[in-house]
């Protein structure tokens, strides 16, 4: 913890960010990072001996960081506000800091990536519990989940926008053993969580039991209805390098 302090009473004196495009209700104190990773080895349902794997698409979702609460909204429109900053991991949880090792003057546009599109597929009561979690549903035996997954918009720090010399004193003040705690944002992205519910119903249908306006689909022997449109949320995703990697990198850039 002494560390962690004085890392960042040092990095007030060397960094000026400003704050005028983010919106006052995402103090950095408020934002949380979320590791979905931690999830991919618990069991969906205590009802099946095995999980789903988690499809390989959905892979590059997992190695990610995510923004787990109202922060997000601060920082959708304006990706450029995170790169560079800070990630402490430790005990267990991860904290994100307010302060960045981007240029000031840096002038970054975000992108819509090209193959953005990452997956379509069903949440059932045997998928991984981290793909429950991270679409915000949960499946049963009387109801599943269509889902799809789309990367959106993305921003990425490249090395021309790092300040080299306050990235160096970045690798410098913490203690070696310390360096494995730190990471840098190098990568943002959106991503988009469609999804709609599915209600288990017999297979003969009749006016009752099918929705005015709605889809029906065959999925393990079993027969859903759904009469509801997509609902939509957004997450924010990091690509993060570890500070004790990139150290070498810096002192040859500074030789």
């Amino acid at each position: 913890m002494k560390t962690k302090f004085i890392l960042f009473i040092i990095f007030i004196n060397f960094f000026q960010v400003s704050y005028s495009q983010v919106d006052s209700s995402a103090s950095p104190q408020e934002l949380k990072v979320v590791d979905y990773k931690k999830y991919t080895s618990i069991p969906k349902s205590t009802n099946s001996i095995f999980s789903e794997q988690i499809p390989n698409a959905l892979n590059i979702v997992f190695d990610r960081l995510y923004i787990e609460n109202m922060g997000i909204e601060a920082f959708r429109e304006n990706l450029s506000e995170l790169l560079g900053r800070i990630i402490i991991k430790e005990n267990g949880g991860n904290e994100i800091g307010f302060l960045s090792i981007k240029k000031d003057s840096a002038k970054i546009q975000s992108f819509v990536p090209t193959q953005n599109k990452l997956i379509s597929h069903k949440l059932t009561k045997n998928s991984s519990a981290a793909i429950s979690i991270f679409i915000n549903a949960s499946a049963t035996d009387e109801k599943i989940y269509e889902y799809l997954v789309t990367d959106i918009s993305r921003a990425i720090l490249e090395a021309k926008n790092v300040d080299k010399e306050l990235l160096k004193r970045a690798t410098t003040i913490a203690e070696k053993d310390e360096l494995p705690k730190y990471y840098i944002i190098t990568g943002v992205t959106v991503t988009e969580i469609s999804k709609r519910e599915f209600a288990k119903k017999e297979r003969r249908i009749n006016a009752t039991n099918f929705p005015l306006s709605g889809i029906a689909i065959s999925f393990d022997g079993n027969f859903y209805v759904s009469d509801d449109s997509f609902e939509r949320e957004y997450k924010i995703g990091f690509t993060i390098s570890s500070l004790s990697k990139i150290k070498r990198e810096v002192e040859a850039l500074l030789k």
